[in-house]
């Protein structure tokens, strides 16, 4: 729509506008192919290309420099004072090389391109050219890929069930633990989710750019990726795999979705799985290392072993129950939204564990139009001697009270049940304005 709008502003003949739209999917194509993606170009080099183009559609009396003008005009080329010409926006290109990938799906060397591309999703580019491919085409062949490069990810790894395969985590912990809500305005905690989300993306663009080289192409070696590669390129396809159901919730046969849906819960669980290998077979050595850091360089006053290894085991649990939450929040992002209520029940079914309930619920808080209450009662019930699922637990409800406005009397209510306290001096100002009100 904004493409469209910027061209249609620009264009004294509105016909013209299948013309450059067909021209820029080429162009950016084009750039993909010899990969200088965003790179400056000289305007003769892009009139090389124009004629190309000409020859290959059969246009004549095209001028160059009216092309250009017309592009610049509608702000998506720029043109530099040395005359170079670069794509304004990097979701431009994106959107035109899945434009072009999209329009010649039967091509062979375009679907070997798209099998490439799935395999290395931890690339920005590729990534973003898969989404918006994914919302571009419902076609079949993409969603076969897409499922089957998923199932690759974390192949070896179980689900973690978050129930009786997390005992070495809630064993560094001895009672349930209790958490505070803070007094934030609704408002003020929407700004900084979406703010912690931008702060987030840049970061893992900055690790990308820092962790792998910049001259890569189709043909870069996946065999060998390190772990916090592999766990971007997880999280990636999840949440397209997540965004392909929730688009087309209303498209797709009620199989495709479980498929698509149930993919989506399950590389999110092998993530987890796999972050918990990793931790198990290091958390003696994370106790002893922390313990060491902890008495050299953060404590005045010295501490007994035991002080120090109950600190140590709190950080522990506590980084397990953020990235627990974390990850399954990405499910909630990536698929949430009540119109797929049947196909969750129905993932319930096929993996009745816990982690499926809590990611579920996590769903209905931050999607569905009423407060889960039995689902939540049944989760803290069925926690209560698991402590890394009840913190679970604490941390979406805590997470719904920030994001969405619940009365005092509710809230306290909600809070009492699963062992939140709520800032007493903020809780005495506001249960006397509702008072007087």
């Amino acid at each position: 729509m904004l493409i469209t709008k910027s061209l249609k502003r620009a264009l004294k003949d509105r016909d013209d506008i299948g013309f450059y739209i067909t021209l820029l999917k080429e162009y950016c194509f084009f750039l993909f192919n010899t990969r200088l993606r965003f790179n400056p170009v000289p305007e003769n080099e892009f009139g090389k290309f124009l004629k190309s183009h000409q020859d290959k559609y059969s246009i004549s009396q095209l001028h160059n420099a009216s092309v250009v003008n017309t592009l610049v005009k509608a702000k998506i080329f720029l043109l530099s004072s040395e005359r170079n010409i670069s794509i304004s926006y990097k979701y431009l290109y994106y959107y035109f090389v899945a434009k072009y990938l999209a329009d010649n799906l039967e091509e062979e060397s375009v679907k070997a391109t798209i099998d490439l591309m799935a395999d290395r999703v931890y690339r920005d580019e590729y990534s973003n050219i898969i989404l918006f491919l994914s919302h571009l085409s419902k076609s079949p062949f993409i969603v076969r890929k897409l499922i089957e490069k998923s199932k690759e990810i974390f192949a070896n790894q179980d689900l973690l069930r978050l129930e009786e395969d997390v005992y070495f985590i809630n064993n560094l912990q001895t009672s349930l633990p209790e958490k505070v809500l803070k007094f934030i305005e609704v408002e003020d905690a929407r700004s900084e989710e979406l703010k912690a989300a931008d702060e987030y993306e840049e970061m893992e663009k900055e690790f990308e750019s820092q962790s792998f080289s910049t001259d890569y192409d189709l043909n870069e070696d996946v065999s060998a990726l390190d772990a916090i590669a592999m766990q971007t390129k997880a999280l990636r396809m999840l949440n397209i795999l997540g965004q392909i159901t929730r688009k087309y919730w209303g498209e797709l046969t009620g199989s495709d979705k479980i498929t698509l849906a149930e993919e989506t819960f399950r590389l999110g669980l092998r993530t987890l799985r796999f972050f918990f290998g990793l931790l198990d077979e290091s958390k003696d050595f994370l106790v002893d290392h922390i313990s060491h850091v902890v008495q050299k360089n953060f404590v005045k006053e010295p501490l007994n072993k035991s002080e120090i290894e109950a600190f140590s085991a709190n950080f522990i649990f506590n980084l397990s129950s953020a990235y627990v939450f974390g990850i399954l929040k990405r499910i909630v992002n990536a698929i949430g939204t009540e119109k797929l209520s049947d196909t969750f029940d129905a993932v319930k079914e096929k993996l009745p564990y816990n982690s499926v309930h809590l990611a579920v619920t996590g769903i209905k808080l931050d999607h569905y139009n009423s407060y889960p209450s039995t689902d939540i009662d049944k989760l803290e019930k069925d926690n209560k001697k698991n402590m890394l699922g009840f913190s679970t637990l604490q941390n979406f409800v805590i997470d719904y009270l920030y994001m969405y406005p619940v009365e005092i009397g509710r809230k306290q209510q909600i809070c009492s049940k699963l062992n939140i306290k709520i800032n007493e001096a903020r809780l005495i100002a506001e249960t006397s304005l509702a008072r007087k009100a």
